[in-house]
């Protein structure tokens, strides 16, 4: 399981979208569902883990400048997540 599109998050890979989550890792078991996979990921996008993190850069401006981040992870949210509408796509045709 990644991210396909970019997120600014200590815990997900800025460049690959990989996610820093034990249970897709060292501690999944195949009792585990989908559900149980999504809803512990949507719990570390809620609380992220700067001190475990994927991403060194992101859990340092997380850590150090919570400003910086948040204004960074909203600029990464309008440039990679922008819904984009069936107006859009005809003006830009």
């Amino acid at each position: 399981m990644k991210f396909d599109t970019k997120i600014w998050h200590p815990n997900i890979s800025s460049v690959t979208g990989a996610i820093c989550l034990d249970i897709l890792k060292n501690e999944w078991t195949p009792a585990l569902t989908i559900r149980t996979a999504l809803i512990s990921l949507q719990a570390l996008l809620c609380a992220a883990e700067p001190d475990d993190p994927q991403d060194a850069e992101v859990a340092r401006m997380y850590k150090t400048d919570m400003n910086l981040f948040n204004f960074t992870a909203a600029q990464w949210t309008q440039n990679y997540a922008k819904i984009v509408t069936e107006d859009d796509k005809v003006a830009k045709l």
